[in-house]
């Protein structure tokens, strides 16, 4: 058989992980931090959010459009809030409020290995982009008071509901 070698020492994972910043050493500490952030920008067409998917690790790219917006600030699922409403939104997206996250998230998988997207929107935060939206000309004052009264209204019903 051969000289036995003396394991006590060895650390088989000693070319890859460092004692300071572990696998990620040499990168600044920023690669971590780069595949989990969520760049966010207020658009035309809605709120862009670019992130990577946490299973399969490519990039992906989620539009909230302004009524889904409006409807997660009134603290209701965009589906419920305009249901039957295909003049709204054709296709809305079923935001689920997850409350030890105290945050809303979209019920969507990634098209590419579907995982679950990790996307979280506090509740604070619809606000501000509408807000952005609003002094850059993207979301109409009219268009904004009509998914106000439907979401208020749904938001009453919830409340009423429980």
């Amino acid at each position: 058989m051969g000289e036995e070698k003396d394991l006590g020492s060895y650390d088989s994972f000693g070319d890859v992980v460092s004692g300071h910043q572990g696998i990620f050493d040499g990168l600044g500490g920023q690669a971590l931090k780069t595949h989990d952030s969520v760049h966010s920008e207020v658009t035309l067409a809605g709120l862009v959010l670019e992130f990577y998917c946490h299973g399969c690790g490519k990039p992906r790219q989620l539009v909230v459009e302004y009524p889904e917006l409006v409807a997660l600030k009134y603290g209701v699922n965009p589906a419920v809030a305009f249901r039957g409403r295909s003049d709204i939104l054709e296709t809305p997206i079923n935001w689920r409020f997850v409350a030890k996250e105290n945050s809303w998230r979209p019920d969507m998988t990634c098209d590419g290995c579907d995982f679950h997207l990790f996307v979280r929107i506090a509740p604070s935060e619809p606000g501000k982009y509408i807000e952005s939206a609003r002094q850059r000309g993207f979301l109409r004052p009219e268009k904004e008071q009509l998914y106000s009264a439907l979401a208020s209204q749904a938001a009453q019903m919830a409340r009423a509901g429980r």
